[in-house]
């Protein structure tokens, strides 16, 4: 966990729905195509790392410069990755999210970003998305959630390689799905960059392997939530 100055969270959120699913593919991209290309570990303090940083691309913080953990309550807000760094009450672990950021308590403007199944969407190409999971499906949970931090983004993010057997069927399934969600807002872009083709995301090669120019369909899924006290 890290603290930052609270004007980088404000400029976040200041943002439309939309255009923070969009820097956050256009800020995440690089790390997964690295990930991809050249092996990615999964051991538990390395993908808390892998996540902590990717976390803090999207909110444009420097890592270098955190804020003092003494600042007041109003003047940062806090980016975590790990499972057992942010508690939300909601009684589900699944909304305990693998990365996020949040204010700290009685902040004059607070707010909750939740970075669902972060270590999934950077290492993987054929990750699939659960927009059930983005917030309690329980009203109460809903209003408990949201009075509690006054406003919540929750967001997936996927890479799908262009190469997979089923790419189109599944492209067509989230469409189908996301219907059944009228409130989740989506954002997509399409990249080409040549990725290696056999074991991909694995570490630990001796030799390089070939690499082919590929599509890539970044997607990212997004729904808040906010109660006015």
């Amino acid at each position: 966990m890290a603290s930052y100055d609270m004007r980088f969270a404000r400029a976040f959120f200041a943002l439309s729905p939309q255009e923070r699913l969009h820097r956050m593919i256009d800020t995440t991209f690089e790390d997964w195509r690295v990930n991809l290309n050249e092996g990615v570990s999964l051991v538990y303090d390395s993908a808390c790392a892998m996540i902590q940083g990717v976390t803090e691309k999207i909110f444009g913080v420097d890592p270098l410069t955190p804020s003092s953990l003494d600042a007041g309550a109003g003047d940062v807000f806090d980016i975590v990755s790990s499972r057992l760094a942010l508690p939300i009450e909601t009684g589900h672990d699944q909304f305990n999210p693998d990365a996020g950021a949040l204010t700290r308590p009685d902040a004059p403007d607070p707010c909750l970003f939740l970075f669902e199944t972060a270590v999934r969407a950077l290492s993987s190409e054929d990750a699939r998305f659960e927009p059930r999971y983005l917030l309690p499906s329980d009203a109460a949970e809903r209003e408990a959630l949201g009075k509690h931090y006054g406003r919540v983004f929750s967001v997936q993010l996927r890479f799908w390689t262009q190469d997979l057997p089923d790419y189109e069927a599944r492209y067509h399934a989230l469409q189908e799905e996301l219907a059944d969600y009228p409130d989740v807002v989506k954002a997509e872009k399409v990249f080409r960059v040549p990725l290696r083709i056999p074991l991909r995301f694995r570490m630990k090669h001796k030799e390089p392997f070939d690499r082919v120019e590929t599509a890539v369909t970044a997607i990212a899924i997004g729904r808040e939530l906010m109660i006015t006290p």
